[in-house]
């Protein structure tokens, strides 16, 4: 498989809906990928050895790019993952404290609702609800369950109304039930154990769905019913026992790879000769076979040995590279890119585009770093021309900047005194009018220059609170205030970079605000679908469908903001 084959594995993966059934295989994909990369490196290096020794040079191929894209793609996967466990888990959490309040309920009407067609309307609504309700952690869900059947019984049993229904509706109701067992029992052929649970959740929910059977034939059935769940709930545990001890088996083979990859780093340090490295080399490459063919572990465990297993080979390799090194007489090549740097440094050093430059020779010195260290005879000459352009540029930036300091103490009064205007303006009722004055203060605002950081945040805010006091006299609706206030704010913005940074960081925020409002109401909806239409539930319908109606509003605004920042 290509290294672009494994990034496109992962996006493709990446757009799947449901990604916490393919964690096991994303994390399969992102071995395969290392080791893959780890083989190719190998053979880059192995090209540039043969070529030194026929006397030529070859440059290896880097392989950064596709680890870099592969990461990115891979925390994106784990990410968006992890957020999907997290939205079960509270899905579920929240269903177990529904589930638990229906059974609160049920116990209620069992003991204190007197009449039969009163309760029966209750069983039935709890029941309904019951069944709309998702899932809920499984070590919960034999016991929720066993305690939910129980309180079942206890209604069917103890509610008068078994005077009212048929005697062949209790024979019907033991046939569907003697069936139902059969189904269940019938799960113990099934090979998947995630159709197992799922088929056995349906069919627990479709027992409780059938009426009450002949006293005579309940103890009966009741005893083989949950003697076929008991037995499909030992074939789930015992499916689930057998392949942690298979996984727990996997992590004690790996164990003993590390032990063996353990003894060829005790006395790889002693080695001196290309032919021995190239030996130990293919011992690791072995063990790294063996490794890729032996099955995962508990991800915990897992996690752990790998860490381990792949922290040894990093350093088997991270040896190896360091013997080669000093075969190789790479500093003039050192040497070479960091004049290269010191001649960039030097044209730079005069220029007076202060943001773009610094920027500039931050990247030099970055790049300085990632060249490595050019030796001990020429390391120290080449840092001491490379800082003094640098130390050149900083120096004068550093003067230039404390002018400007002084510049902008000076421009506080200008700005106090503009704030002073704003708070002595007197609308003339003029709506149009009073709005374009409010425009000029505003445009006044952004004019005026730079201010000192330390009165930078407590002059803005005097002024917003000003100007947002002179707006709130003026006779304008609650949402065209709102956006009349978002534009002043927006007007009130300094030109530079610095702006479409801030701009860019609304629109930002306003697209979130616009996200979050329209999940709230969805939820809100989804949650109203689980209400059934009738008399006592209609005037929450109403309510529920009026704050929906509310939020819709608010996404509205926020969209009219959004329309307020100019594309620059």
């Amino acid at each position: 498989m290509e290294k672009l084959s494994f990034i496109d594995s992962i996006e493709k993966m990446l757009e799947q809906e449901d990604l916490i059934s393919l964690g096991r295989d994303a994390q399969d994909l992102r071995g395969k990928f290392y080791d893959y990369i780890l083989e190719q490196e190998r053979v880059e290096q192995v090209k540039q050895l043969e070529a030194k020794e026929k006397g030529t040079e070859y440059t290896p191929v880097s392989f950064e790019n596709e680890k870099d894209a592969f990461k990115i793609s891979f925390q994106n996967f784990q990410e968006k993952r992890k957020k999907q466990l997290e939205i079960v888990k509270i899905l579920e959490e929240e269903n177990l404290k529904q589930k638990r309040s229906l059974i609160q309920r049920l116990k209620e009407v069992i003991e204190n609702e007197e009449k039969i067609g009163a309760a029966f309307s209750i069983q039935k609504e709890i029941h309904e609800t019951w069944k709309k309700t998702g899932e809920i952690p499984r070590v919960k869900r034999d016991e929720i369950q066993k305690e939910y059947s129980r309180l079942m019984e206890l209604f069917f049993y103890n509610i008068k109304i078994y005077r009212e229904l048929k005697e062949h509706d209790y024979h019907r109701n033991a046939q569907l039930k003697k069936e139902k067992i059969k189904e269940i029992q019938s799960l113990l052929n099934l090979k998947s154990i995630k159709e197992v649970e799922d088929l056995l959740r349906k069919h627990q929910d479709e027992w409780e769905e059938i009426g009450p059977v002949p006293n005579e034939e309940w103890e009966k059935i009741k005893e083989s019913y949950w003697g076929a769940v008991k037995s499909i709930y030992d074939k789930i545990n015992k499916f689930y026992s057998e392949r942690r001890s298979a996984m727990m088996e996997n992590i004690e083979r790996k164990k003993g790879l590390i032990e063996q990859i353990k003894i060829i780093l005790s006395s790889i340090e002693e080695v001196d000769h290309l032919k021995t490295w190239n030996s130990e080399t293919n011992k690791i490459k072995d063990l790294q076979q063996k490794w890729k063919q032996i099955g995962f572990g508990p991800r915990k465990e897992n996690d752990a040995v790998w860490k381990e297993f792949r922290g040894h080979c990093d350093e088997f390799f991270a040896q190896k590279k360091a013997f080669n090194n000093k075969l190789e007489k790479h500093y003039s090549e050192f040497i070479e890119k960091k004049k290269n740097l010191i001649e960039k440094a030097v044209t730079l050093c005069e220029s007076k585009e202060w943001e773009e430059a610094t920027n500039e020779f931050i990247q030099l010195q970055r790049q300085w770093k990632k060249i490595g260290n050019a030796g001990p005879r020429h390391e120290n000459k080449l840092w001491k021309a490379f800082r003094k352009p640098c130390d050149q540029f900083f120096n004068t930036k550093e003067a230039f900047e404390k002018s400007l300091e002084k510049e902008k103490q000076e421009n506080v009064v200008h700005y106090e005194k503009l704030i002073k205007d704003i708070n002595e303006f007197s609308p003339s009722g003029e709506t149009k009018e009073d709005l374009e004055n409010l425009k000029n203060f505003s445009m006044e605002y952004k004019q005026l220059g730079g201010l000192p950081n330390a009165a930078r945040k407590e002059i803005y805010n005097s002024f917003k609170k000003s100007l947002d006091q002179q707006y709130n006299k003026l006779k304008i609706s609650p949402e065209k205030k709102e956006i009349i206030l978002y534009k002043s704010k927006i007007d009130a913005i300094p030109s530079g970079k610095n702006r479409t940074t801030i701009l860019s960081k609304e629109k930002t925020q306003l697209k979130k605000n616009i996200e979050r409002l329209t999940n709230e109401m969805l939820q809100i909806e989804r949650n109203l679908s689980f209400f059934s239409q009738s008399k006592g539930s209609q005037k929450f319908i109403e309510q529920t469908q009026e704050k929906v109606n509310l939020i819709k509003n608010k996404i509205e605004l926020q969209k009219k903001l959004m329309r307020a920042i100019p594309n620059e």
